[in-house]
């Protein structure tokens, strides 16, 4: 009798066929206990700073990872910064890489224009600009069009307007630093569905300018 594989065993099988590489395993079970699935914690020596979360269906046997959004953090935290700067001119961008698996329908092979133009991506996005907030509902209509001109959907943005005396000192290690008072003048928090249209829509508190 053929001997059946752990789950360990199986998601390393798994992710080396999706992926072209062997990973290393790190932890397993530390989801909630009445969770429908079991979670595993691999690491790759691509990105080894990063956790890669795997989760597996304890009804269906589904995998599901967020690999392929570690995989692509760069290139598409360069072109949503080229599509910012259309409308913030100098600013930052930092791309939040999904925490939780993807959906199924995102490949490992998946190409980075179908990546970002798709909602299951999931796409998180924080920007700083120094400009003067003044004309922000003008500006954050020009970057969802802009988006929606070049078929990238972001799932959730948010824009710090900060002072330009602290904008050079942000950077992706320290950026949650700048995010609240005194460095941040005024903010807003964002999120598009699949229509390039706005689900939610919120500005914070103007401090000073």
């Amino acid at each position: 009798m053929k001997k059946r594989k752990s789950n360990k065993d199986e998601v390393l099988a798994y992710m080396k066929k999706k992926y072209g590489e062997n990973f290393e395993f790190y932890d397993v079970n530390t989801q909630q206990w009445n969770a429908d699935y079991i979670k595993m914690v691999l690491f790759s020596k691509k990105i080894p700073n990063d956790n890669i979360v795997v989760h597996k269906n304890r009804e269906d046997g589904t995998i599901t990872d967020n690999y392929v959004a570690y995989l692509l953090e760069d290139k598409v935290e360069k072109l949503v910064l080229d599509l910012a700067s259309q409308v913030y001119g100098t600013c930052k961008v930092f791309n939040i890489p999904s925490t939780s698996p993807l959906s199924p329908k995102i490949s490992g092979s998946i190409s980075l224009s179908n990546y970002v133009s798709s909602i299951e991506s999931e796409l998180e996005f924080i920007i700083f600009t120094y400009n003067s907030f003044r004309n922000k509902d003008d500006d954050v209509e020009r970057f969802r069009k802009v988006l929606e001109d070049n078929l990238c959907d972001l799932y959730f943005f948010s824009i710090h307007y900060v002072k330009k005396s602290v904008f050079n000192n942000i950077n992706k290690n320290n950026y949650h630093d700048y995010k609240v008072k005194p460095y941040s003048l005024f903010d807003g928090a964002f999120m598009l569905n699949n229509k390039y249209e706005f689900t939610y829509k919120r500005w914070g508190d103007q401090y000073s300018e």
